[in-house]
């Protein structure tokens, strides 16, 4: 226990104020300096003994062990309330430091300092070349400066000595002399002192309100502020036995990291790093099937191959819905079509209309369930998905369409684990796979092992989403998807449909503006015309435009809204075109123009047509030749390979592919003047006006060529066959571009 008195720079707690003896005053009075608020005082005696015997005056003690009652400013305690309640051997140690430094207490300051130098004299003497030997070297060979310590119950050299007098004299008893073992550190405990913790977490303070657009610092940056006002502030009041040493950057780090403050650094976050410093919240939870439907799009991590050849194509495209309330799978799409509106409508039309027989076309033990209208549609920010397409087509299903904030996927988390279980269940454990990064392929080549097409892909890809993942207990649902999905059909808020199935399919097409003429609609260089449409032509104002729905999988046809009656018609695309635009996807045909040299939105049916079997024989030409893999799947897009049946377009394919190689004719417009099964015969003023020769007589038995195309529209064709259909050998038939038209 510490023996204390009143007398000059004694500190002392009263009033929950530190207070320090300034000077004795006359009349057993004394000026006291009062350092936490400020200013001077006087006081009796009497009235501080009084304060002590009441509890409300505490003395401040030093030494290892001191230690401050709860919030209190003052070191007023000891870490233990009873030497007896020491271990033994602190104990033991403890009394065998006094009797070391009991001969040192009663000499001068100066004898004392004359002893310890003779004794350590004395120890460096008594030193052999062993131990010289033995002494800690810095690796350039000088010795160390500061010798190591001695074990407990072993020390007794001189340095030890004086440190032991300077904490007795400190603290006044044999209690200052233990180890301070408790204020060690320890688990969830540090050795840096209280008041450098407060100006650690002062400056820590400040550097968070720092005005946007500042700089931000560095751990040596805060070092070096913490170290300053550790100077300042501790140094004010305590003197040169109390000073602490200050802290290391890496005790700043530490208390940065553990206060989260990781963005004050100079280093920026890594997403990983700032989505995981971020407080979890619970997303929403729907009660319902088609309460919330979440959309999203990838490739994937498959490379499949050609159904002919059996060369690598490429990784097709996905997207998928997943219903939030049962986590089953709404609907899908896959196919080489990039992510695009196109694929999300096909997608929306799988989930909305009631299936057809899976168990039938992909020999599933179950049937896909889904169907019905979704109350809101969760998508991200991809330009297709909130595009005025996916707008107008949500508004008009009366779906929500919310659109979640900008990179943050977690946000809808169903659909993107349901895509990582996809990706680790089925596509990471098939030959071909290209896995999620780099790092997780190695050596391994998807190229050389990729051997599954784009169709049986289809099949594997249903029986593992509807025989599987839909059967199997979620985590998330705590049940099974199909049961749940089927549970909400019986409850008392199943699914909505609309009035007719068609109207889904015209509603989820792409919408554009056009003005009807007398000739018809021109959209996209391919002209549309029908009786219903030159009626309602007649009840239109001169230039006013009316909506059209088109399939950008199939030009083939378009539907006009009649606004006075809020339907829509059917019209087709004229005798001219109508052989080009079927089954004719808009990237295609933006293809074929591009090819075709036309820029103007002036439909030319020849020069289409010729562009388009001669795009078709170069793609089915360089798709038998082994090329990179997107080329090949660029290929694969244009020649309609695995293409498939679209939900949307009420089963018409929505692209024609051209022929393979020496297998088939493809499909070709006849020459002027001629007349082709199926195709109305072209109107003799366009004869007239076209600078087309005419066929050449032929033999009886054989076919009238056609005159051939200008030589800057074709490509030197092989020589063992190019493709067309026709003997080898034998010109293909082109059409020349009419120089006039009527």
């Amino acid at each position: 226990m510490a023996l204390c008195r009143f007398t000059k720079g004694t500190r002392f707690e009263w009033r929950r104020q530190v207070f320090v003896v300034e000077q004795v005053l006359l009349d057993d009075r004394f000026l006291l300096e009062n350092q936490t608020m400020g200013g001077q005082e006087r006081a009796t005696r009497s009235e501080l003994l009084a304060a002590y015997r009441d509890g409300a005056l505490r003395f401040e003690v030093r030494g290892a062990n001191a230690r401050r009652r709860g919030d209190s400013p003052l070191a007023t305690e000891y870490t233990f309330a009873d030497f007896q309640g020491l271990p033994e051997r602190h104990r033991a140690e403890a009394w065998r430091r006094y009797e070391l430094i009991k001969p040192f207490l009663t000499l001068s300051r100066a004898e004392r300092g004359r002893r310890l130098r003779e004794k350590k004299r004395e120890r460096a003497l008594s030193r052999g070349p062993a131990d010289e030997a033995a002494t800690p070297t810095h690796p350039d060979g000088a010795p160390r400066s500061r010798p190591t310590r001695g074990r407990m119950g072993s020390s007794d050299s001189p340095t030890s000595i004086k440190r032991w007098l300077k904490a007795f004299s400190a603290g006044g008893d044999v209690w200052s002399l233990a180890d301070a073992t408790k204020q060690q550190g320890g688990k969830g405990k540090g050795r840096v002192d209280g008041d450098v913790e407060a100006i650690i977490d002062a400056v820590l303070e400040e550097a968070k309100v720092h005005p946007h657009g500042r700089p931000r610092v560095s751990v040596v940056d805060l070092h070096a502020a913490v170290v300053t006002r550790i100077r300042q502030e501790i140094g004010e009041y305590r003197d040169a036995d109390s000073t602490v040493n200050p802290v290391g950057p890496t005790t700043i780090y530490e208390r940065v990291k553990a206060k989260g403050l990781q963005y004050l650094l100079a280093r920026e976050l890594s997403p990983r790093e700032e989505h995981a410093s971020q407080m979890a919240i619970p997303g929403p939870r729907p009660t319902r099937i088609n309460e919330r439907i979440e959309m999203d799009q990838t490739p994937l991590d498959l490379m499949v191959v050609d159904e002919a050849d059996r060369l690598p194509i490429g990784r097709p495209y996905l997207c998928t819905a997943v219903d939030g309330a049962s986590a089953y799978p709404w609907g899908w799409h896959v196919g080489f079509e990039p992510d695009s509106y196109w694929t999300a409508a096909q997608t929306l039309a799988h989930g909305i209309l009631p299936s057809e027989d899976t168990v039938a076309l992909y020999g599933t033990a179950h049937r896909h369930r889904s169907w019905g209208i979704p109350e809101n549609l969760v998508v991200d920010n991809e330009s297709c998905l909130v595009g005025n397409d996916m707008k107008e087509a949500c508004a008009e299903l009366h779906i929500n369409l919310v659109q979640m904030p900008l990179g943050e996927p977690w946000m809808k988390g169903k659909v993107e684990r349901y895509i990582r279980t996809h990706n680790q269940g089925l596509l990471h454990a098939l030959p071909g796979t290209t896995f999620s990064h780099a790092v997780a392929r190695g050596d391994y080549d998807p190229m050389a092992h990729a051997c599954i097409p784009l169709g049986q892909f289809r099949r594997m890809l249903h029986l593992f989403l509807l025989d599987y993942y839909a059967e199997r207990p979620h985590k998330g649902i705590r049940g099974i998807p199909a049961r749940r999905w089927e549970a909400g059909e019986l409850s008392s808020s199943p699914p909505c449909l609309p009035h007719a199935a068609d109207r889904v399919r015209i509603l989820l097409r792409s919408t554009a503006r056009r003005v009807p003429h007398s000739y018809g609609i021109d959209f996209d260089c391919i002209r549309y015309q029908s009786p219903s449409l030159t009626a309602l032509r007649q009840q239109l104002r001169k230039g006013e435009e009316v909506t059209i729905k088109y399939d950008q999988g199939d030009l083939g046809t378009i539907y006009v809204r009649d606004p006075f009656q809020d339907t829509y018609l059917e019209v087709g695309a004229n005798a001219e075109h109508r052989a080009y635009a079927a089954g004719l996807s808009v990237w295609k045909h933006h293809i074929i123009k591009t090819y075709a040299g036309l820029t103007e939105d002036k439909p030319d049916v020849y020069a289409l047509a010729a562009a388009r079997m001669e795009l078709a024989r170069i793609v089915a030409e360089e798709f038998d030749l082994r090329g990179g893999r997107r080329t090949r799947r660029k290929h694969a897009r244009f020649l309609g390979r695995g293409a498939g049946r679209p939900v949307a377009t009420g089963g018409v394919p929505s692209v024609v592919p051209p022929p393979a190689l020496g297998q088939r004719t493809p499909r070709a417009l006849p020459a002027p003047g001629a007349v082709a099964e199926g195709t109305p015969p072209i109107p003799e003023d366009i004869q007239a006006n076209a600078s087309v020769a005419p066929p050449p007589k032929a033999p009886a038995e054989q076919a009238p060529e056609a005159p051939s195309a200008p030589p800057a529209r074709r490509r030197p064709r092989p020589q063992d066959g190019d493709g067309w259909g026709g003997s080898i050998g034998q010109p293909r038939p082109s059409l020349q571009r009419p120089t006039t038209r009527s």
